[in-house]
């Protein structure tokens, strides 16, 4: 009987258990208590307006400057470069800068362009060779060149009718010296271009040439546009300024129709001012 009643009593114990963890998993959930976490929140500091605005008012800026120089525009054939006389000269590409104090060195049929930062322009023949002292000084600031038909400005006829400056060029310091060959120039300012035999210096809109011979030590401009010269001898425009060598005295003749081919088919930003 003992047994028996132990074994009631043990069951009965069991299904109370049960009934307890059953009644346990049915009770509701508070309703306080959140389902789930809420995000982090994540709170970010910003500098007062007033702080950034005088920031960027106190951070410096630059302006750009144009270096003093020339840059290589057009290249045919072989044109050799070097931006020191100290250093070796190796082949010149197109957007190379001039320094001053670079040279440039045209071999035979091959030609080259370069415009200066201050919107000159220059064209070397064959077999020519110039250093760059320094960039020519501008006095026509008034003026609003037409663009070419290389997209280059140039003077225009209005710009040429009536000179800058009466009396002749001025000497000024010379921006090239030309050691051999040929260049033809068009610019607005004072310019000058030295040789062993002279020099050939131009002040307002001008267009002219300048070449030099080492081996005879002939110098001689050709003046197209504007107040020209030769050793302080004025060369007017459509005549030959010509120095037959170191020490000679300078004399003008008038320029043939072979002088003004050559215009024609080397400077095409000389076209409109050559005649007919």
């Amino acid at each position: 009987m003992w047994v028996i009643f132990m074994r009631f009593v043990r069951s009965a114990l069991n299904l109370i258990l049960l009934l307890a963890l059953l009644l346990a998993a049915c009770a509701p959930v508070p309703a306080d208590l959140p389902q789930e976490l809420p995000p982090p929140q994540v709170q970010v500091l910003r500098p007062p307006a007033l702080f950034v605005q005088q920031a960027a008012a106190s951070t410096p800026t630059r302006t750009p400057t144009a270096r003093p120089g020339a840059i290589i525009t057009e290249i045919l054939n072989i044109v050799n470069f070097r931006a020191f006389r100290n250093l070796p000269f190796g082949p010149a590409q197109v957007g190379d800068f001039v320094p001053l104090n670079g040279q440039i060195e045209t071999a035979p049929g091959s030609r080259a362009r370069m415009d200066f930062t201050n919107g000159h322009l220059m064209r070397m023949d064959q077999d020519t060779l110039f250093t760059l002292l320094r960039t020519p000084v501008s006095d026509c600031p008034s003026r609003t060149p037409g663009p070419t038909r290389t997209g280059v400005p140039s003077p225009t006829p209005t710009d040429t009718a009536t000179p800058s400056r009466k009396g002749g060029p001025t000497a000024v310091p010379a921006p090239v010296l030309l050691e051999r060959g040929r260049v033809w120039i068009v610019m607005c300012g004072e310019y000058s271009v030295t040789t062993p035999s002279g020099a050939v210096s131009a002040s307002g809109d001008t267009i002219l040439s300048v070449s030099y011979n080492p081996s005879t030590g002939v110098l001689e401009t050709e003046c197209i546009v504007g107040d020209c010269a030769i050793n302080s001898l004025s060369v007017p425009p459509g005549t030959v300024g010509i120095v037959g060598g170191a020490g000679q005295p300078p004399f003008v003749v008038p320029m043939d129709p072979g002088d003004y081919g050559d215009w024609r088919d080397n400077v095409p930003e000389a076209i409109p001012f050559l005649p007919p």
